[in-house]
């Protein structure tokens, strides 16, 4: 992934994804498998593509029919879920707020006037209907349902006013659906798009036997475990002004570079003995191949979602966490401990204090010619 500076973050991220993969796909398949004239609706679309385009119902839409992007409300949600199913994709905080919204979405509407099945359709009583002129007393000879529209009565209806009026556009070509799809009471019918979104194991349709509510709560469940095992920052270029303090306050990194520093009477091994300048070339490769640290609790992994720039997306605790930086970072954090110098700009750094042995040799050699002089 890229944090919020643009820096490549390279994660392992564990999560139990079986359970919520297993009930996920037998939903899609489910609801993919349920074309519109099964559904008892015109058009080409399945039952997925319809609430993939359409939405979820809230109060103020209860039947909205205009497409929506895809790229926005349930539509986005799927995708990511599909993305996170063919582990393409990280579990991320925008993911768990996109579950969390639709479920109390579907939570609110469960059993309302927005719930699909109590959604009202009012359908001529056939055997009251004038066989010659297709009229019919809309106050009397009428009945409400809930839940489908596409009633034996209903078809019927249609396919009189097509005869009446010599008119195939009233003409029906897909039959009376399924008993179960409508109710003369309120929260009792099972249509398509109510098991889409409701069906559970103890209150399923006829065809889709794990509704979407329940798929949400099982991929809360598999937010709520999810463990960063590892976390690697991958720094390359000119990194963000105060970065290297940043990562030099972490402890375990901070211990790590005063370790390689030493003293300037014991020098550590990221020093030359030579030159004491920092050996930055052969830190930078290992920390990108050798140094790993575990992070020992809550505030700390915090912490490092912070530095490293994932506080905002990544989801779970960290375990474990490494870093990919470049000699120039390797030197920023080595300033960051104000016990080295730097002999230019972009120069090596060195450890302050220290004397080579070479440039104690010419100290001595010096301090002997002055005492020959002296003795002459």
């Amino acid at each position: 992934m890229t944090n919020d500076k643009g820096d490549d973050v390279v994660v392992t991220q564990t999560f139990d994804i079986e359970q919520f993969k297993s009930v996920y796909t037998k939903w899609k398949a489910s609801c993919i498998g349920m074309s519109a004239k099964e559904m008892g609706v015109k058009g080409g679309e399945n039952l997925f593509k319809v609430i993939s385009k359409h939405g979820l119902p809230t109060a103020q839409r209860p039947q909205a029919k205009n497409p929506v992007s895809e790229d926005e409300g349930i539509g986005k949600l799927l995708k990511e879920i599909d993305d996170i199913v063919g582990d393409n994709a990280l579990l991320t905080e925008s993911f768990k707020d996109d579950v969390l919204d639709a479920k109390k979405q579907l939570e609110d509407i469960a059993n309302t006037d927005a719930d699909p099945r109590n959604i009202p359709f009012t359908v001529p009583m056939y055997r009251r209907v004038n066989k010659k002129t297709a009229a019919y007393d809309e106050k009397k000879h009428t009945t409400r349902y809930y839940g489908h529209y596409r009633t034996p009565d209903y078809v019927k209806f249609r396919n009189l006013k097509a005869k009446v009026f010599d008119n195939k556009k009233f003409e029906e070509d897909i039959p009376a659906v399924d008993s179960s799809y409508y109710e003369k009471d309120k929260n009792k019918s099972k249509p398509p798009m109510w098991q889409a979104l409701f069906s559970t194991d103890g209150d399923s349709g006829k065809d889709i036997k794990v509704g979407l509510l329940s798929v949400l709560e099982t991929a809360e469940d598999m937010i709520d475990d999810v463990e960063v095992d590892h976390i690697k920052l991958v720094l390359r270029g000119v990194a963000r002004g105060g970065l290297a303090n940043e990562l030099y306050d972490i402890p375990d990194i901070k211990e790590t570079i005063l370790s390689l520093l030493g003293t300037s009477t014991d020098i550590g091994q990221g020093v030359n003995p030579k030159t004491g300048n920092i050996r930055d070339d052969q830190i930078a490769r290992l920390f990108k191949t050798r140094f790993s640290f575990i992070a020992e609790n809550p505030a700390e992994s915090k912490k490092i979602k912070d530095v490293y720039g994932v506080d905002k997306e990544l989801l779970g605790k960290i375990k474990g966490y490494s870093l990919d930086i470049t000699r120039g970072m390797v030197k920023n954090l080595f300033v960051a401990t104000g016990k080295v110098g730097r002999r230019s700009p972009k120069g090596p750094v060195y450890l302050k204090g220290y004397t080579p042995p070479s440039e104690k040799k010419k100290k001595k050699e010096v301090k002997k010619s002055w005492k020959e002089m002296l003795v002459s």
